[in-house]
């Protein structure tokens, strides 16, 4: 399937397709499902968000949460919504506009943060134009994010044709 999905485009081809679907089911997709892939997909585009997800893992994680096993029907529909969700932000990824020529990610611990700071001090230096964000969704583990866009010089050399 081809992300992002156009609402009106999805719902006509599932009913070219004889499938009949409620005006409640119709609503859902429209405003939970559909807008739950397309954002998917923009966390792709842009590199963030909390995908790729192992399907059994969140399965198992909900399950936890809410006291006892999900029923067959539930977990086959989590772990297919999961998957199409994995294949929206993979194609998101594929997408990402200029895409990015290199990323480098540099996760450490609290104890290693002089030599992390003089490593990323030298790949700013090297390459200037790079774009470096952090993040500290693991504790105590840090992790910084360096990206070169493909199109852009760097270390004095230019994109070839």
């Amino acid at each position: 399937m081809k992300y992002p999905i156009n609402a009106d485009e999805y719902i006509a081809a599932v009913r070219e397709a004889s499938i009949n679907i409620s005006d409640q089911e119709e609503r859902y997709y429209r405003e939970t499902v559909i807008p739950l892939i397309n954002s998917v997909y923009r966390d792709g585009q842009q590199g963030s968000g909390a995908f790729p997800m192992d399907p059994d893992e969140s399965i198992e994680e909900y399950a936890q949460h809410i006291g006892h096993a999900p029923d067959k029907w539930s977990r086959d529909m989590m772990r297919r919504l999961i998957e199409i969700c994995n294949d929206a932000y993979a194609q998101g990824q594929q997408h990402r506009k200029g895409g990015s020529g290199m990323k480098i990610t540099i996760s450490y611990l609290p104890e290693h943060a002089k030599t992390a700071a003089a490593v990323i001090g030298f790949v700013r230096k090297l390459l200037p134009s790079a774009v470096v964000r952090s993040s500290v969704s693991k504790p105590p583990r840090k992790i910084v994010y360096v990206a070169l866009k493909s199109n852009e010089k760097r270390c004095g050399t230019t994109k070839k044709p």
